[in-house]
């Protein structure tokens, strides 16, 4: 039994390897056979359980009797939901120990040359053709079918000589052995008249007309022996590549015909001559042909370590493939156009105009007057493209051709083959390429998640929850020399509003001391995000140190977002664009004063405060669009103070007063108009498998082509509050980083 077949249903067993030699010292080693245990139920019989060890491969020739055969039979139609057959080679090889299993007790014959039904303990069986010529002669005929195809092969007829009965030596063999039968019986030197002239050898012939029984045995056999051709080449299920499956085949063929020159490899056996009979010996055994050694035979030969493929094997060799595909799918077709018939109504060659060429079928183009084409494009071979040999040629065409799309495969295929089902065939295989996949794959984008509870912290005050990015450099002029500035920009996460100050440099102390100055002016945050830039980790060490005391007493907490993960930060990315945009319309590259520059970007920030959150209606009734100016100053700062209020204004009958006094109004258009903006998802499913630890990644990155980029294995995943992972450990050559899941392309396990 295959091993496949015992695992799809479950059969194990001990292990108890084996070793079995034939006869011709052919050998069988199985070191991963199994003892197993098998229940068998026919449809219609009864359960039979027996033993069976497993091989990895039973390596049987396919039995090519299938359903449709079953159907043109007259006496087996009744048998048609009991006989499922199909083609494919067998997996499972009844011993001589379950003998009883096919044992008959029922046989139906049809006419000649059609399979034969035998009820069996398994069910109904399907073997063989019905034929009326007894075993014996159908035997002796297909031995001396494989007899003449040897003779021709390694001969002429015309050098063929006719022997008399009482000169042919061959009959020593098949009587007594005479008594002077020695080295120098004709059995060893052959017969006398052989070394005579060519016209002193016997010319009679024989005078009766009547065929002899070798004659008649052959007659008998020729529409029983079929050529075999798949024995000659190679097992396509175990070649992943179609120049290999073609050079396997073609060395095949090659040291078939190596074998066939029995002129290379000539032994000769040390005999005894008299010099004086034969003259001619003294000068022969000089020949390197004749050179013998007293105790051994000599081979005369010289054998090549290595020998060159020839072309010739090579198309030798596709030819055989293309009849080996053919004669497993377009049998009937081939036999059909052999009898000079038409082809079925249902038969899949039906729709085309195909002739038969050396035993090919081939397809009758309309482009046969066309001059300068090919005799392949012309007339090309019809393949069929399920066949396992066919989807190999497929995918070296689509290696060939750089791993190109469908559609230029599918044109290099059609200028020599035509392929039944080529287009959805092709399809498969370039969507199965592993080069492919990997150059495809796009990075694993995960559902958009909600946001953190800091977007949505209301009637907070602003810059609560903060977040914090560089900018920069920026060019500034110091007496008569250019100095780098840099801008550090704090953003509230709920209310949007900016914070700009100006960096010397990007080391941790300028870092804190921009901190105390945003913190001195706009008030401590709570919690600051930022990416992780050195100096930020920096800053951060630093601050737990130098603000040890107060930051225990204030609560800061100074978060990271994922490393190679600026989208994470886009909260503060989005400003920074909208800062650099003013920046840059202003200086026009120019290099102002250190006090001009921190002149213009409390501008800026004022501007990018005063961008509007919310819609901007047309109606003049409305109120205008809210701000982050709202939050920090109270209003838009381009429109009046509504006036001055007191207490008295609380139980005033003015409404607009009350409502100023008693409600907080920017954050309740905040949460009426601007919070419902928030809800929308820009990935409300996700893109891509989602990843796991132990899958094979290729790590994205903008600076890299990306054949360069590199590859790991992820160690560990973090999924996020809803259970949705974003964030992954990967382990890579220079060991283990933290990247979200945007930037990992998954590969082909």
């Amino acid at each position: 039994m295959d091993e496949e077949i015992a695992k799809q249903i479950g059969a194990t067993g001990r292990l108890d390897p084996f070793k079995i030699t034939t006869i011709g010292n052919n050998t069988l080693d199985s070191p991963n056979s199994r003892r197993v245990k098998v229940s068998l139920k026919s449809l219609h019989r009864k359960r039979v359980q027996f033993r069976a060890r497993t091989v990895a491969s039973l390596n049987l020739g396919p039995q090519t009797v299938c359903a449709t055969n079953i159907e043109n039979c007259r006496h087996l139609k009744d048998l048609k939901e009991q006989l499922i057959y199909d083609s494919g080679n067998p997996k499972i090889l009844i011993g001589q120990d379950n003998w009883r299993l096919l044992i008959a007790t029922k046989i139906r014959r049809g006419p000649p040359h059609q399979p034969i039904a035998s009820l069996t303990e398994l069910g109904w069986v399907l073997h063989g053709a019905h034929t009326k010529a007894p075993y014996q002669r159908v035997h002796a005929a297909n031995e001396l079918h494989t007899s003449k195809e040897t003779i021709e092969d390694h001969s002429k007829v015309d050098d063929w000589r006719w022997v008399p009965t009482k000169l042919n030596i061959a009959d020593t063999a098949t009587r007594d052995v005479p008594p002077n039968f020695d080295s120098n019986h004709e059995w060893y030197c052959g017969p006398s008249f052989l070394y005579k002239e060519p016209s002193a050898w016997p010319t009679e012939r024989p005078t009766s007309s009547e065929p002899t029984g070798e004659e008649k045995c052959l007659t008998i056999t020729e529409s029983h022996r079929a050529p075999v051709i798949r024995e000659a080449i190679p097992n396509p299920a175990n070649f992943s590549k179609w120049e290999r499956l073609l050079r396997a085949t073609a060395r095949v063929l090659q040291f078939i015909t190596l074998c066939r020159k029995t002129t290379d490899r000539t032994f000769y056996k040390r005999t005894i001559r008299n010099e004086e009979k034969d003259p001619d010996w003294r000068k022969a055994k000089n020949n390197p042909l004749h050179r013998t050694q007293s105790s051994s035979l000599r081979k005369t030969a010289d054998v090549k370590r290595h020998i060159t493929l020839e072309a010739e094997f090579i198309r030798e060799a596709e030819k055989l493939l293309i009849r080996v595909i053919q004669g497993d799918f377009f049998r009937q077709e081939i036999d059909d156009l052999r009898n000079d018939k038409k082809v079925a109504h249902d038969s899949r060659l039906r729709p085309l105009q195909i002739e038969l060429k050396d035993g090919i079928i081939a397809l009758r183009s309309r482009i046969a007057a066309a001059k300068g084409v090919s005799k392949d494009m012309k007339g090309p071979a019809i393949l069929d493209g399920d066949h396992r040999i066919t989807q190999l040629y497929i995918d070296w065409t689509h290696r060939s051709l750089h791993h190109c799309e469908t559609e230029p495969t599918i044109n290099e295929v059609r200028q020599h083959y035509w392929v039944i089902r080529l287009r959805p065939t092709t399809k498969r295989i370039v969507s199965q390429c592993v080069p492919c996949r990997i150059r495809k794959a796009q990075p694993s984008v995960p559902a958009t998640g909600d946001h953190p509870s800091t977007r949505l912290a209301h009637h907070q005050r602003p810059f609560t929850f903060t977040g914090l990015d560089y900018f920069g450099p920026l060019s500034v002029t110091v007496g008569r020399q250019h100095q780098k500035r840099y801008v550090a920009l704090f953003t509230c996460l709920t209310s949007r509003a900016v914070h700009l100050e100006i960096v010397a440099n990007l080391s941790a102390d300028s870092a804190i001391l921009a901190l105390r100055r945003f913190a001195a002016r706009r008030g401590c945050p709570t919690e600051i995000y930022s990416d992780n830039g050195t100096n930020m980790h920096g800053a951060d060490k630093e601050l737990r140190e130098a603000f040890k005391e107060e930051a225990s007493r204030r609560g800061i907490v100074w978060r990271f977002i994922t490393p190679s993960a600026p989208f994470m930060g886009g909260v503060w990315e989005r400003l920074v664009r909208c800062v650099k945009t003013a920046l840059y319309t202003v200086l026009h590259e120019r290099h102002p004063h250190e006090e001009v520059l921190a002149t213009l970007l409390c501008e800026v920030e004022y501007t990018v405060n005063s961008r509007p959150l919310t819609h901007i209606s047309v109606d003049s009734n409305d109120y205008e669009s809210i701000t982050p100016n709202h939050f920090l100053l109270g209003g838009s700062a381009r429109l009046p103070t509504p006036g001055v209020f007191n207490e008295k204004d609380i139980n005033s009958k003015r409404h607009w007063r009350r409502s100023q006094i008693l409600a907080d109004m920017f954050w309740q258009r905040w949460v009426r108009e601007y919070l419902p903006e928030l809800q929308n998802r820009r990935e409300a499913h996700g893109r891509g498998p989602d990843l796991q630890v132990g899958d094979p990644v290729l790590i994205a990155d903008s600076q890299l082509p990306r054949n360069t980029w590199p590859r790991g294995r992820i160690e560990a995943v973090f999924p996020g509050a809803d259970g949705q992972i974003r964030t992954v450990e990967v382990r890579t050559a220079n060991g283990l980083i933290k990247r979200p899941t945007k930037k990992l392309v998954p590969l082909p396990k």
